[in-house]
């Protein structure tokens, strides 16, 4: 399943791979080898949390976004290292974490209290 998560004020619209169950959002990137600079994947979780997420087995330096439930980029983690078992938290309550290529936070310019669109 696919979705789309654009970036209000970005004039960039990522392509994303939906992780919404347990299985889907444990499994993630892992032992992908490459990913476009246009996708991504979209963590949807139950309910609004703090969430972890690691780079275990992942084989992708990436970038995470992590997003509240009213769609505003709430923390952000730059260059994710790949393989890293590196637990990341974050640092308020997220409902959604998008995972793009290692770069693209600082390329685009994405910023906490960024707006995002989100659909799927």
């Amino acid at each position: 399943r696919f979705g789309i998560v654009e970036i209000k004020n970005k004039d960039f619209v990522f392509k994303v791979e939906i992780a919404e169950t347990q299985e889907q959002r444990k499994e993630g990137l892992m032992f992908r080898t490459e990913l476009d600079e246009n996708q991504g994947m979209l963590f949807i979780f139950p309910y609004p949390d703090l969430v972890n997420i690691w780079m275990k087995n992942t084989f992708l330096s990436l970038d995470i976004i992590f997003i509240s439930e009213d769609n505003i980029i709430v923390d952000l983690v730059k260059e994710a290292l790949p393989l890293s078992e590196k637990i990341y938290t974050s640092k308020l309550v997220t409902k959604y974490i998008l995972e793009i290529n290692s770069g693209l936070i600082k390329k685009l310019d994405i910023n906490i209290g960024d707006k995002v669109n989100i659909e799927y």
